[in-house]
């Protein structure tokens, strides 16, 4: 669901938005964010490590962060 801010604002205002709401409890937004990064911050990681199954563990552990650094 982007918003109009996404478009007239572009992308870099539209994340903000995310980060506010979902810092105001907005689990959609959150879920969001999660859609829009897991797979870039995948592969990034899978480079990383040896095996598949040790990149999303560790995209898991990052999620699990940033879900605390929010609330």
């Amino acid at each position: 669901m982007k918003s109009a801010f996404y478009n007239e604002y572009g992308n870099h205002l539209y994340r903000e938005l995310l980060v506010i709401r979902a810092k105001r409890g907005d689990d959609k937004a959150f879920e969001e964010i999660v859609r829009e990064f897991e797979r870039p911050m995948f592969y990034y990681v899978r480079r990383l490590v040896e095996t598949e199954q040790d990149a999303w563990a560790i995209v898991q552990e990052i999620w699990i962060k940033a879900f605390r650094g929010i609330w």
